[in-house]
């Protein structure tokens, strides 16, 4: 790792005691959060308020076209399209899931993590519409932002406005990273660092799938961020049981529970035969480069699990934590 970005810390290295605040964990839409760091969630829960906010899980325009959609790179990830055939062809791309079915089970997983939902009921990318009714995003090509992120799009007022409201000045804030550079994840990662002075971040499962490495590293060198990164043990059963309440996104974007549960478990670094058992797992976390806000973040989450763990997966911080 480059200057300024720590080396893996022991999860036992001993830090004070400080008080625990709210973790928010910003998700741009249902299944991101849990996904990505439903160990992290449930471990944290345990001995503090978690707050989930989905961001954009409001309803499709009522105009016939099919049901909302996240429509980013897990619809290849050994999934099959769905299919709508009330549905106008050209908008059928938009179509992997109701929303009232993905609220509902984005309610079950986070309550299955002992963690609170806010859900925004903000319209995602795919069916958000212009003035005149038409559609902002024409094309799946057009939901993924530009590698620059000066040219990410901006967060819009009536976003910012509803984060605003829902941030209190001592919450822990956790964003999306945007590995993916799917544009909803791009505005809320830049609503986050808009809003709060120093947010940490999560990089988001599937989209790790095809960022890893060098890839990775060079994403976090263009946001500017400088961080350190530390192993924090975790319970895997209870992750992978929150992460497949999504069944709707799971079957359409990995065909089955099984293709599903082995690609979290890759990502979080779940050996196989731990993962077909539905044991326990670890995860990785990216914090700030100093010591104390290392330790103290990998004392927080393995005071509250099971001491046998391997999984992994990841979180970025700016700040002491």
């Amino acid at each position: 790792m480059g200057p300024g970005r720590a080396d893996a810390v022991d999860s036992t290295l001993d830090a004070a005691d400080r008080p625990v605040q709210r973790r928010v964990i910003l998700s741009p839409h249902p299944d991101d959060a849990v996904w990505s760091l439903g160990g992290a969630i449930a471990a944290w829960a345990r001995h503090g308020e978690v707050l989930v906010v989905t961001v954009f899980d409001g309803e499709p325009p009522d105009d016939g076209a099919p049901a909302p959609s996240s429509v980013d790179p897990r619809a290849r990830v050994g999934g099959s399209a769905s299919r709508h055939d009330d549905a106008d062809p050209a908008h059928r791309w938009r179509g992997l899931g109701a929303a009232p079915r993905r609220q509902q089970e984005d309610a079950v997983a986070i309550a299955d993590l002992g963690a609170k939902l806010l859900p925004l009921g903000l319209r995602e990318a795919a069916f958000r519409q212009e003035v005149d009714g038409r559609f902002s995003h024409s094309a799946p090509a057009s939901l993924f932002a530009s590698v620059d992120p000066g040219q990410w799009p901006d967060p819009s007022p009536a976003l910012l406005e509803r984060l605003r409201a829902v941030l209190r000045p001592d919450d822990l804030v956790i964003a999306p990273l945007a590995v993916g550079r799917h544009v909803d994840h791009c505005l809320v990662h830049r609503a986050a660092r808009q809003l709060v002075p120093s947010p940490s971040f999560y990089m988001e499962f599937p989209y790790a799938e095809t960022a890893e490495g060098p890839a990775v590293q060079q994403h976090l060198d263009t946001l500017g961020l400088r961080l350190g990164r530390v192993r924090l043990p975790v319970a895997w059963s209870p992750w992978v049981r929150a992460a497949s309440r999504y069944r709707s996104q799971v079957l359409r974007l990995f065909g089955s529970g099984r293709v599903f549960a082995q690609q979290l478990a890759r990502f979080a670094g779940v050996a196989a035969d731990v993962a077909g058992a539905g044991a326990t797992g670890s995860m990785w976390v990216v914090l700030p480069s100093t010591a104390s806000g290392i330790a103290t973040e990998a004392q927080n989450v393995a005071s509250a699990e099971p001491a046998t763990m391997d999984a992994a997966c990841w979180i970025w911080s700016t700040r002491d934590r």
